[in-house]
């Protein structure tokens, strides 16, 4: 029975516990903060209708919207306790790793065929200007853009400048950032102060039909056929995510879902709704070609700049050195070894080849006494028989000469020579 008390004890402190934070923002203000030197438009259209849809659909909760500076973000989100985040899609690439977040939505044009390709940027120059018809003829002019940081305003510009071969970074004489596309790069360009404005894919299209500017003063440079968008607009360049809806570290779970599930149910407002698609890739990619955000220390020239630029490949490389360099070691205590072992091996052979010619010469020495000794035995043993023989021949010629008394004094010496030794018999013959 105690087992059970405690089990239902621990229980409803966990539900006390998991419901604690929501508890603490139920009927607080919750705070979104929005990228500064957003289009006045997107003001309107995007913030107003979002803060007033969520709203609705969570009542219990106030929103509340607060500006965020492009140049101190981080600062600016944790001073003021920014609980969501809406801002271009590149934001949130510099962003990365500085603050963690979780993407909830991004903007999108309803029907589109791709939804990650919604914005880009729309070279205009005023119809009248013959002399410039492409984005070569835009080289050396002057240039009004928006701010250095706009995706469609400014940075999907440079990509297509860049993807024509050109430096974007000496592409234009003069570089003139209003802050606002509408009404100051489009007057710049009209009053003939710029040579060519920038602006974000549909803002001609919506000046023209809010009767801001004339249809058809304004002219599109390298405009693109393969258009993606639904609503037709004209553009200079590829086309990337739009505006995202993020939420920030230490909201509480429950409060997320409900707002991600407003914001996918939220109507179509301006021919766009919130969607779930998250395509950061293509920006990456432009911002690394560009060297700017996470990717600016590719400008960095020093050597600390090219260490950690090529880290990977220095690594790499003074990896294989070493051991290239190790290899060459090894081969060469492997060559002297081997040369070592090889000599020692010749020395060895021609001792015992030295030593085999001494026996060889040796046996030949016993060979040829043996050969001597056995030829000298046998004419030995033929000579012994026809001297033994002439011996008997002799003491026969002897005996019939004594018989007949016939014995002269030259006879008597043969006969006594036949007797004598070897060199009695030579000192005789030399003394005669």
């Amino acid at each position: 029975m105690n087992l059970k008390k405690l089990l239902s004890t621990f229980l409803w402190v966990l539900i006390l516990v998991i419901s604690v934070p929501c508890l603490a923002y139920e009927g607080l203000t919750v705070k979104i903060g929005y990228a500064q030197g957003l289009e006045l438009y997107h003001q309107s259209s995007i913030l107003k209708e979002t803060l007033e849809y969520l709203q609705k659909k969570i009542p219990n909760y106030r929103f509340e919207l607060l500006p965020i500076s492009s140049v101190d973000t981080q600062e600016d989100i944790k001073k003021e306790k920014i609980d969501f985040l809406i801002a271009p899609s590149n934001f949130f690439v510099e962003l990365s790793g500085g603050i963690p977040f979780t993407h909830l939505a991004t903007r999108i044009f309803d029907g589109t065929k791709d939804p990650a390709k919604t914005v880009g940027s729309t070279f205009v120059v005023r119809a009248e200007r013959n002399d410039i018809q492409s984005i070569k003829d835009l080289r050396g002019k002057n240039c009004a853009a928006s701010l250095p940081d706009s995706l469609g305003g400014w940075l999907a510009a440079l990509g297509e400048i860049k993807e024509h071969g050109f430096d974007p970074d000496n592409f234009f004489k003069t570089k003139n950032f209003t802050q606002f596309q509408v009404p100051d790069v489009l007057n710049s360009v009209l009053s003939g102060s710029s040579d060519v404005g920038i602006l974000s894919t549909c803002i001609l299209e919506e000046a023209e039909a809010l009767g801001m500017i004339e249809k058809g003063s304004l002219r599109v440079i390298n405009k693109k056929t393969d258009d993606l968008s639904p609503i037709h607009c004209a553009r200079s360049t590829q086309l990337y995510s739009d505006m995202s809806f993020v939420s920030l570290q230490g909201v509480p779970e429950p409060l997320v879902r409900e707002v991600t599930v407003a914001l996918l149910s939220m109507p179509v407002f301006d021919h766009s709704r919130w969607s779930v698609e998250n395509d950061q890739y293509s920006i990456r990619k432009l911002l690394r070609e560009l060297r700017l955000g996470p990717y600016s220390y590719l400008r960095d020239n020093s050597l600390t700049g090219l260490a950690k630029r090529y880290k990977t490949e220095i690594i790499a490389f003074v990896g294989i050195l070493l051991f290239l360099i190790f290899n060459e070691f090894n081969l060469r205590r492997l060559v002297n070894k081997r040369t070592r072992q090889l000599s020692d091996a010749l020395k060895t052979k021609e001792e015992a080849d030295r030593e085999a010619a001494e026996e060889r010469k040796k046996f030949a020495t016993l060979e040829k006494n043996g050969i001597t000794a056995q030829l000298g035995t046998i004419i030995a043993h033929e000579a012994k028989q026809p001297i033994a023989t002439l011996t008997n021949y002799l003491q026969i010629f002897k005996m019939y000469l004594d018989r007949k008394n016939d014995n002269d004094a030259f006879s008597k010496d043969v006969f006594e020579n036949t007797r004598r030794t070897p060199e009695s018999t030579n000192n005789y013959l030399l003394t005669h």
